[in-house]
């Protein structure tokens, strides 16, 4: 009996799937695809088609860098000179001239001055008097402060507290006398030296050989020569 019931249970479920097997699918259909009309839309233009619109240029930053016009130095023009020196005094280069002379070369003794560097001076100004500047001066030096009366120039009758050759140090006393109560300044003095030179006219070295120079500097010891520009030597 069981094996009957079994039987047609499984007789029921082999037709069950057979007829699933068996239906034909449904047919799906698709709406048709309406193609979209670009109602009021303008058509796109490149720049290079349009008319009358030139195509884009690319900017280039220029490298050039504009450059001030040369100045030409003041001494450009300036004739160029031979020197010869330095002499110890007028007498020695006295000689050259001389010599120079015998041989129809034109030349001139000259007094060079040159720089020798500057100098500070820390000073109170001037007194009103001589015995004015006396009292200041037995005031400071009762302080044991270095100073004495400036006696000519300028500052004739001022107390000169100190001179100094570096800017520095000047200024660090300055600001010590200023610490003692005084008002001092400071002097800036340029110095100079001079040196004696003989300076021959343009053009005249050229027409001096090497033997020729060699005769005329004879004796003459530590004797230079040297070219630079001229200074107004006669012709």
């Amino acid at each position: 009996m069981r094996g009957i019931f079994v039987t047609l249970l499984a007789v029921n479920v082999l037709l069950l799937v057979w007829g699933f097997i068996a239906r034909e699918p449904a047919v799906v259909e698709l709406a048709p695809i309406k193609a979209f009309k670009y109602g009021g839309v303008a058509k796109l233009e490149l720049l290079s088609e349009a008319s009358g619109v030139n195509p884009p240029v690319s900017l280039q930053r220029s490298t050039a860098i504009d450059q001030p016009p040369t100045v030409d130095s003041l001494q450009d023009n300036k004739p160029l000179c031979e020197m010869v020196g330095v002499f110890k005094d007028q007498e020695q280069a006295g000689l050259l001239l001389e010599r120079l002379e015998a041989i129809d070369i034109v030349a001139e003794i000259k007094e060079v001055e040159l720089p020798a560097g500057s100098r500070y001076q820390i000073y109170l100004p001037p007194a009103p008097s001589r015995k004015a500047a006396l009292r200041k001066l037995t005031e400071l030096q009762a302080k044991k402060v270095d100073s004495y009366i400036i006696p000519k120039g300028n500052l004739e009758n001022g107390i000169s507290l100190g001179m100094f050759s570096q800017e520095v140090l000047a200024k660090d006393h300055l600001k010590k006398m200023q610490g003692i109560g005084l008002e001092p300044k400071m002097n800036v003095i340029e110095r100079t030296y001079w040196e004696i030179w003989v300076m021959l006219a343009p053009g005249e070295g050229k027409k001096m050989s090497s033997l020729a120079w060699s005769r005329v500097l004879e004796g003459l010891n530590d004797i230079e020569r040297r070219q630079n520009f001229c200074l107004d030597v006669a012709s």
